[in-house]
């Protein structure tokens, strides 16, 4: 692999000089072009040198070796043809859980130590790697734009709607995250990305039947409890505070005993006042 990326990086030396102006599009298509990430994959890049922040997405079954392997292979990569750019932070997205991404942070000296005969497995030691996680108050904000992209955006606020009702929906989250990768691609596979789609709708519609079922037995659970809270109060304070405490509960969530307390000497009070 060495081999492959220093004849690539050969060729661009020997066609042009390193230059030290660049974009984000300059870095992007650099990478592309080494084939050192899938290129049907999302990548993207923001420049500020001496620094460069990628983020693209990796197999589940990556290794933090392999993620460490490809990112010293990328700053080899650059700061051979971007003599500005010496440091990369890498963010490798999980395929399948676009939430969970590892970062890995390399430099040039990396390269230039592997380079000089420094075995290989020390210097992969002293290259850091941490995971991360997105919070989901910061999870897809907006939609790629793509294939089916009104669809997606339909998809999205029906699972954002379940999470707003308590519901668990973090395996709609990771097959949508799936989708948006499918669906942004230059030529995506519009077969799979529809059975993707039906899948979530599939998960969005059995969320809502469990949620449904929930708030029905809620409400039977509430109106029991507002039930016997209300023969409590008519066998302690006789029938005209039962209605009165009855109208006023309704159908609602139970409220609790301190408040019950508090409703019952309000309306004694009032009895007392001729109201």
């Amino acid at each position: 692999m060495w081999r492959r990326t220093a004849i690539v990086m050969a060729l661009s030396l020997l066609f042009a000089e390193p230059v030290c102006a660049q974009t984000a599009k300059d870095i992007e298509t650099l990478i592309k072009a080494s084939t050192l990430v899938d290129t049907a994959r999302t990548l993207s890049a923001t420049v500020a040198p001496p620094e460069v922040r990628i983020s693209t997405y990796t197999s589940t079954r990556a290794s933090e070796k392999d993620c460490k392997i490809t990112a010293l292979l990328i700053i080899k990569e650059i700061s051979q043809t971007y003599k500005n750019i010496t440091r990369a932070r890498i963010s490798f997205f999980d395929e399948y859980n676009a939430r969970r991404y590892r970062t890995v942070t390399v430099t040039n000296q990396h390269a230039a130590l592997v380079d000089s005969g420094k075995p290989f497995a020390e210097v992969l030691a002293t290259i850091p790697i941490a995971d991360g996680v997105i919070p989901e108050k910061n999870y897809f904000r907006s939609v790629r734009p793509g294939a089916y992209y009104k669809q997606r955006i339909e998809l999205l606020a029906a699972v954002k709607q379940l999470m707003e009702n308590g519901v668990q929906a973090d395996d709609c989250l990771s097959s949508f995250a799936r989708l948006e990768e499918a669906c942004s691609r230059q030529r995506p596979n519009r077969r799979y990305c529809a059975v993707l789609y039906s899948s979530i709708v599939l998960s969005i519609n059995r969320h809502k039947a469990q949620l449904s079922r929930k708030q029905k037995k809620d409400k039977t659970d509430a109106t029991v409890q507002i039930t016997a809270i209300g023969e409590s109060v008519r066998k302690t304070y006789g029938d005209e505070i039962y209605n009165k405490v009855r109208s006023r509960l309704g159908s609602g969530t139970p409220p609790s005993a301190r408040n019950i307390d508090g409703l019952i000497k309000e309306i004694e009070g009032e009895i007392r006042s001729g109201e």
